[in-house]
């Protein structure tokens, strides 16, 4: 409820001189001198007031009282500059002082109630209230204010005759029928707020928002027949009325319907004067569902509903993001990448978007790509250790293995207090030394990224990989790479790199094993893979089939001379 509270300076200047006039000049004798002194150092005290001079207006005012101890206009001036500040103990001492001197004072009165709900004495307001109502029955204002104080202080049988007096006099209203409904539900008396909210459906039986308060009412009562009953009635008025919709379909959600549940709200979705964030809120929790796979025809209806949204608001990244969030679970990513460019162009300070975009890039391989959006995403977050983390790995895998260390060192400085970030650049600074052979320091990095984590099965296979091409510490290479595989089975670059270990080891019948374990499970578009596979068979002496598979090693996108020689030749050259 909006309270009167009296702090424009001017209107208590004005209200104060008229209070000192009378005081001084209502005599039926002349004022005296120590009457005209008053008045000029109550004048010198306002003025200093309206200056905003606190300090020395309360100075003044209290040299007032000094000068006459019952001066209540002076008590009440310093009763707000206590206010103001910030001694509301002096402020109430003061004001209670000047109603001792003016007690039916409406002024005085009316500050007493905002001093009192400052501090929560509604008890005590009430009575200051009800004082008010029989000083002044014509004011309806204060009959409300009245049953606030009531209400506040639980005396609610109280509030709720005041406001039976106030709707004989004024007639019903929704102000007078909500608050007493709020009442009556602070009572425990449902069936009396029912009631109120029926008293306002019959006198305004069109009106959709008062049918929606009392579906909310009834839902809160446990009554869901009744509340679904009342967003029938709401349909009927207003078919296109979304909260109705949304809230029909709910039972279908609630028995686990969500098929249903999305098609019944798909008109909703595509509205654009209906709230982007409840539509948001509304399905972000599909998204999950979408990502496990659960049901083919609810993904359909959930990518529906993510499309209407970014198509009902083409001017929210929100909408771009989401919809991009639905196609990327569901595996789309070319399309999501599109979605995610959308938002982008609307917020690009938003790094959460920038991060969807590098790891799409990185799925997709498109490491062109992802240099340039890592590029324009540091001039928007030059602190941002994911940005050169992800510049680093783009510019290593187009062979511009320099800058890619600059960038990955860039984010180890950066990332210091995100170990498992610092593992995975430690992990990517080890691929991009053994590119430019700083083989010691490529080894140290990939050190440095287990003794954070042991496990990391990226950089056991890659540190295992790199000593396996060198010769060098086969017996490890062999461990970590049997961790990697039992980390991450059937990954096929991984048991790859075991069978090379075991080719390095001249274990050639083992290596044959895992290399063609690493093809039946994925790897058979991999030219390295494949012509590892070659190799190894080539060994074994098994000629026809090692050329055979480097052929498949070329077709499959292998531009290696020596990959040439060898099918030229039908040899190994190692």
């Amino acid at each position: 409820m909006t309270r009167f509270v009296i702090q424009h300076i001017l209107v208590c200047l004005i209200f104060c001189f008229s209070v000192l006039s009378t005081s001084l000049f209502a005599q039926p004798h002349r004022p005296t001198e120590k009457d005209v002194q008053i008045q000029k150092v109550f004048i010198e005290a306002s003025k200093e007031k309206l200056l905003g001079n606190y300090e020395d207006a309360i100075f003044l005012f209290n040299e007032v009282l000094h000068k006459d101890k019952r001066n209540h206009a002076a008590m009440f001036e310093l009763a707000q500059l206590y206010l103001l500040t910030d001694r509301d103990d002096k402020a109430f001492a003061k004001i209670e002082e000047a109603l001792e001197n003016d007690e039916s004072n409406l002024w005085y009165n009316l500050f007493y109630t905002d001093l009192l709900e400052k501090k929560g004495d509604f008890a005590k307001g009430a009575e200051v209230f009800e004082k008010l109502v029989d000083l002044y029955p014509e004011k309806e204002e204060y009959l409300f204010d009245l049953a606030y104080f009531l209400a506040k202080s639980a005396r609610y049988q109280d509030a709720i005759d005041v406001f039976d007096k106030l709707e004989i006099r004024i007639g019903m209203s929704e102000e007078l029928t909500m608050q007493k409904h709020s009442i009556y539900m602070a009572m425990n008396a449902a069936e009396k707020a029912t009631a109120e909210l029926e008293k306002l459906i019959a006198r305004y039986p069109d009106d959709v928002r008062y049918l929606h308060v009392m579906a909310s009412h009834l839902k809160g009562m446990g009554d869901h027949e009744g509340a679904e009953a009342i967003f029938e009635e709401i349909i009927k008025i207003d078919p296109n009325d979304p909260s109705a919709k949304m809230a029909l379909a709910e039972s279908y959600k609630a028995n686990g319907d969500h098929v249903k549940y999305l098609s019944s709200i798909t008109d909703v979705f595509g509205n654009p004067d209906v709230n982007i964030d409840a539509k948001v809120q509304e399905i972000i929790p599909y998204i999950d569902m979408v990502a496990r796979g659960i049901d083919e025809e609810l993904t359909e209806k959930a990518l529906e509903l993510a499309r209407l949204i970014a198509e009902a608001h083409p001017t929210e990244a929100k909408a771009y993001s989401l919809n991009g969030d639905m196609l990327y679970n569901a595996g789309y990513l070319e399309k999501s990448l599109v979605e995610y460019r959308k938002a982008i162009e609307l917020e690009k300070n938003v790094f959460t978007l920038w991060q969807q975009i590098f790891l799409i890039n990185s799925e997709l391989g498109n490491f062109e790509d992802l240099v340039d959006d890592t590029e324009t995403a540091l001039d928007y977050f030059p602190n941002q250790p994911l940005a050169y983390f992800f510049s680093g790995v783009a510019h290593a895998r187009v062979e511009n293995h320099e800058t890619a260390i600059e960038m990955l060192e860039e984010a180890l400085m950066l990332s210091s207090k995100n170990q498992q970030l610092k593992a995975e650049i430690y992990v990517q600074l080890g691929s991009a030394y053994n590119e430019t052979k700083e083989f010691e320091k490529s080894d140290n990095a990939f050190e440095e990224a287990l003794s954070i984590n042991a496990n990391n099965a990226l950089a056991l296979n890659n540190y295992s990989y790199y000593l396996s091409v060198r010769n060098e510490m086969l017996d490890r290479a062999e461990n970590m790479a049997w961790r990697a595989n039992e980390l991450v089975p059937n990954q096929p670059s991984y048991m790859d790199t075991l069978g090379w270990v075991f080719y390095k080891k001249k274990r050639f019948k083992e290596a044959k094993d895992w290399i063609k374990k690493a093809i039946e499970n994925g790897g058979d578009t991999s030219p390295q893979i494949l012509e590892n596979y070659g190799d190894v068979l080539y060994q074994l002496k098994e000629v026809d089939e090692a050329v055979e598979y480097w052929m498949k090693a070329q077709e499959n996108g292998s531009s290696s001379e020596v990959l040439e020689k060898k099918i030229a030749d039908r040899k190994l050259y190692e």
